[in-house]
C-alpha cells in the first residue's frame, strides 16, 4: 500500500495496518509480518526518512483480496540492528556507504520489517528491526 509515513512508534503504523487487514481477514496481522519501505529513488537521493509504502507479507496459503505484488528472489545487503524504524536513518546511511564502497547500485525498494518492539517488550535493548535493499553489481550479475 503506497502510502507517505514518518513512524516514530509502532503506533504510528496503526491506520495503515487497519487499512491492510480490510483484505485479510483469514489470519491476523501480526510484528514482523508488517514492514515499511523506501523508494528506489528516494534511497538513491539519501533520503532516508521518506518512507513510500507500508506492507505486508503473505505466506503463499494466506488469502488476501487487496492488491499484492509478487516479489521476486532478490540479492540484497542486509542490517539487523537495536531499535525500531525511528532509529533506522543511520543504518541506511551505513548501507549506502557499504553499496558505494562495493560498486554496487540500488536496485529496488527497501524492505524494513521490525521483528521486536514496544508491542512485546518495555525493554528497548531487546527491540530488533531489519532492512533489506536489493542491490546489482559484478558479483551479481
Amino acid at each position: 500500500m503506497e502510502n507517505t509515513i514518518n513512524p516514530q512508534t509502532y503506533l504510528d503504523l496503526e491506520t495503515s495496518i487497519r487499512e491492510l487487514e480490510k483484505y485479510h481477514s483469514k489470519s491476523s496481522v501480526y510484528l514482523g509480518k508488517i514492514g515499511i519501505s523506501i523508494s528506489k529513488e528516494h534511497l538513491i537521493k539519501q533520503q532516508f526518512d521518506k518512507y513510500d509504502r507500508v506492507f505486508m507479507i503473505l505466506d503463499k496459503d494466506e488469502y488476501y483480496d487487496g492488491p499484492t505484488l509478487q516479489q521476486d528472489k532478490e540479492t540484497c545487503v542486509i542490517m539487523r540492528f537495536r531499535g525500531t524504524h525511528k532509529d533506522a536513518k543511520q543504518h541506511y546511511e551505513t548501507l549506502y556507504q557499504y553499496i558505494l564502497d562495493n560498486n554496487y547500485t540500488i536496485e529496488g525498494f527497501s524492505k524494513e520489517i521490525t521483528y521486536i518492539d514496544e508491542g512485546l517488550t518495555d525493554n528497548v535493548d531487546l527491540y530488533v528491526t531489519e532492512i533489506q535493499i536489493p542491490i546489482k553489481g559484478e558479483k551479481y550479475d
